[in-house]
Order: structure tokens, then sequence, then C-alpha cells
């Protein structure tokens, strides 16, 4: 009896573990609230990468998903959720509209070596406004090469809202979207390569690696307490 009872008594804890995970599941309403690393889908809908407690929105790992979007597909994301992906400006825009947001860059180059930017505030704004970036209060060890872009609205091949004279979706080896200035400090959404074919072509952070040294890794993600 004594056996029966403590296998009940496991049972009993291992069923409430379980419906704690679906309860969390069901009522998830940002990777801040998830005890658990993977993918979640939210109760907005949207499908989500949860890591320690941060969404990520964006992640460059070995150029198996092209960059090389239009605007709408940045606008409504793209990848896949587990690998290389953009999750769309529409969902990192109504993630961030409520304030109190923060934005961690983890950054990777071909030699293993990991560097780190940090933003105490983070928000995008809306499609109206094009996505305009509000990003500042850098920490890091990677240098600060997104605070020159807070203000700028985002640009793609389609639709140049850039303040160069020419398109810089288009200048830098692709046809990827950023919050370019004319052209900027970084471009975490350039084409995936190994070798620079020019100056601020591949996935670029000036602060750590210049303009010509593409980097191999990125992951750009937010949370919002």
């Amino acid at each position: 009896m004594q056996g029966e009872s403590c296998a009940l008594g496991s049972l009993g804890t291992e069923i409430v573990t379980r419906l704690a995970k679906i309860e969390e599941i069901l009522t998830l309403s940002s990777c801040a609230k998830s005890s658990s690393n993977g993918t979640r889908r939210l109760t907005s809908g949207v499908e989500v990468y949860c890591e320690d407690g941060w969404t990520i929105f964006q992640r460059r790992i070995d150029g198996s998903v092209s960059f090389s979007r239009r605007w709408d597909d940045y606008a409504n994301g793209f990848g896949q959720i587990d690998g290389e992906f953009w999750l769309g400006l529409d969902n990192i825009h109504e993630m961030t509209r409520g304030g109190g947001c923060r934005l961690k860059i983890e950054l990777w180059d071909f030699d293993g070596n990991q560097r780190h930017a940090d933003y105490s505030s983070f928000s995008i704004e809306s499609a109206e406004n094009l996505y305009r970036l509000r990003v500042s209060r850098y920490s890091g060890n990677a240098g600060d090469s997104l605070t020159h872009h807070n203000g700028h609205p985002f640009s793609t091949e389609d639709s140049d809202n850039d303040s160069y004279s020419g398109n810089c979706a288009t200048l830098r080896g692709g046809s990827q979207g950023w919050w370019f200035v004319s052209c900027g400090h970084s471009y975490l959404n350039g084409v995936w390569m190994r070798q620079s074919s020019g100056a601020y072509h591949g996935i670029i952070w000036y602060g750590w690696k210049g303009k010509y040294e593409p980097l191999k890794e990125t992951k750009m993600k937010l949370r919002c307490d």
C-alpha cells in the first residue's frame, strides 16, 4: 500500500506538472512568461521561438534561407522558425508597441568568436510610419553599430526609404531590408557570405569587424517585461 501511495503521489506530481505546461502553452502572451525554450504559439496566434525568456525575431546561421526579399516579405516574415528566419515587422511592432522592451543581439564570426550588443530600449513603429526604428542605451562588447540607425525607417529593394541618393538595399551585394541611413553601420540581414565582395557586403557589424569582414551567425531577440 505504501508503494502504491508513493506511485500515485509521483503520478499526481507528473500530472500537475504537465497540466501547468499545457496551461502555459495555452495562455502564453510572450516568451518572458515561458519556462522553457523552443517554438511556442502565443495567444495572439503568432508562432515564435523562445530562448531564456527572450523572443528571437531574426536568426542567421548558414545562408540556407535567402534574405533577398521585398517589402511584403519583411512585413509578414519568412523562413523556418527553428532555423534561419525573420519574424516580420508587423509582429515585431505589435510586440514592442506597449514599451518596456529590450533588444539583445548575439554575433559570431567564422572562427567561432562571439560578441553581443544589448539595448535597454527598443521598439519599431507601425507600417504607416515605415517601421521606424527606436533603439537606445547600448551596452556590450561588440561595439554600438545600431544607435546610428535610430529614428530611421525600414527600407527594401521595392520600398526605398533611406536617406542616400541611391538605394542602400541594392548596393551591398543583394537586395535585403534594413533600417538604412545612407547606408549605415550595420547590416545583419545582408547576404550570407564567407568573403566580402565589397565594402559592407555580407552580414556586417562595423563596431566589431569593420566593413569588409562578414559575420557567420546572428540572433536578434527582444524581451518586454
